[in-house]
């Protein structure tokens, strides 16, 4: 991991101090209160001479005492089993005064054909040869060496008769490659199953796709002659035949150039008749005034006229 700078700064100024021991705020006020608490305790922490002061409560002080005056790195099961404590307490303890030991399995990828050579072509366990291989210095993770011999078909199982379909197997081998959906159609397998066995066989079978076949085709053809040879869509057909390259435009037939065009129909309009005119509406009635105050009126200015009047007196 790559420090700052100023991590480094406070680094060499914790190793100047000896042997020493302070806490985190000492060290701060010593900085002037250049770096925080949380650097300052990191720092006094990495080189041991960190003091922990009132929060902090020892649970094992045994465990503390041997793990701080320990010259070595100690692994966290040795500790556990020492002091008969929890394997998160004794990983704590270790990491605090920094004398954890990790153990790190080394997956080579260089050497598996030696790895392979110690099984000496013989049908062997994974944790056979991953002993042997440790034997020989190579410290390998197990699923490693289970994985290079099912590769090279050495693979000798821990438990025996496990096989669910024995004559599916025997079959898959003995036979040419077979697609998973036929497998499973021909056994009454499901498709996972099917998929894992031809899987573990290595002898898997692809049906030929609408774009192989349209790559194996000899010459250009249209998108109607491959739709009807292959049964798709029409979309399926063309977008198969530009992918490989085999499209043909359709051609249609050129029409004669002297030919003689069609008569010309021409549209006869029937003669139209003349239109008669409609006859005068008749006369409207003249209103009468059927009001009642109206004829009271009437009839009185009828009596009331003077020249009315004058000859009737006559």
């Amino acid at each position: 991991m790559k420090l700052s700078p100023s991590a480094i700064e406070l680094r060499a100024i914790v190793d100047e101090l000896g042997d020493v021991q302070l806490t985190a705020s000492q060290l701060r006020q010593m900085t002037d209160k250049r770096f925080n608490l949380e650097q300052c305790r990191w720092a006094l922490e990495y080189a041991g001479k960190l003091v922990r002061v009132g929060r902090y409560k020892i649970m094992y002080p045994e465990a503390e005492a041997y793990v701080r005056e320990s010259p070595t790195k100690i692994k966290t099961s040795y500790i556990r089993e020492k002091f008969g404590i929890s394997a998160s307490a004794a990983l704590g303890i270790l990491k605090r005064h920094n004398r954890l030991d990790r153990v790190y399995v080394i997956k080579p990828r260089g050497d598996k054909p030696l790895i392979l050579k110690l099984a000496n072509g013989q049908q062997i366990t994974a944790r056979e040869l991953s002993q042997r291989a440790k034997n020989a210095g190579i410290n390998v993770d197990t699923k490693l060496c289970r994985k290079i011999l099912l590769d090279n078909g050495l693979l000798k199982r821990d438990k025996l008769g496990t096989c669910k379909y024995p004559h599916v197997y025997d079959y898959v081998k003995n036979n040419p490659p077979i697609s998973a959906a036929d497998l499973a159609k021909k056994f009454g397998l499901s498709s996972k199953a099917a998929h894992n066995i031809l899987s573990r066989c290595k002898k898997r079978g692809y049906e030929k796709t609408i774009i192989d076949k349209a790559n194996e085709l000899p010459e250009p053809i249209t998108v109607k002659e491959f739709q009807q040879m292959t049964g798709c869509l029409r979309n399926t057909a063309y977008s198969a035949l530009i992918r490989a390259g085999k499209f043909k435009k359709k051609t249609s037939e050129p029409k004669p150039q002297n030919a003689t065009p069609p008569p010309r129909r021409t549209k006869v309009v029937a003669a139209t008749k003349p239109v008669a005119e409609p006859p005068p509406p008749p006369p409207k009635p003249k209103q009468q005034n059927t009001h009642p105050i109206a004829i009271l009126f009437e009839a009185w200015k009828a009596k009331n006229d003077p020249q009315i009047i004058q000859r009737l007196a006559r």
